[in-house]
């Protein structure tokens, strides 16, 4: 008898998978996607460059390295830069503003940041 009281007391509930959470997830034709962009490369900065992270740099096309100014003056390049970076210049006349994310001192280089 105290078993069955119990029972009638209890509050009844179902259990069930939320749907809503699975449709956000989902992609449908209006979604965007990001553009593709190379994230990040590694450059060798000039003698009187004095970069910290969060400079902005300008990065051109010389040839076949990438220069980093700022204003009239150079301050980073590199010889091999990766072909996504360098189809990126391309695909944006030449020219693409970037960030510096990090200043590694003991190798004497600077990463750069293009998105």
């Amino acid at each position: 008898m105290g078993t069955n009281l119990q029972k009638k007391a209890q509050k009844s509930f179902e259990k069930h998978v939320d749907n809503a959470l699975k449709e956000v997830s989902t992609g449908d034709l209006f979604d965007e996607t990001p553009e593709s962009c190379p994230r990040q490369f590694v450059a060798e900065p000039t003698q009187k460059s004095g970069l910290k992270a969060g400079d902005k740099v300008s990065l051109e096309l010389d040839g076949p390295t990438v220069l980093g100014t700022q204003g009239p003056h150079t301050v980073l390049r590199t010889k091999t830069p990766p072909s996504e970076v360098v189809a990126h210049l391309k695909s944006n006349c030449g020219i693409v503003e970037a960030n510096i994310s990090k200043v590694n001192r003991l190798s004497g280089t600077v990463e750069v940041d293009l998105c």
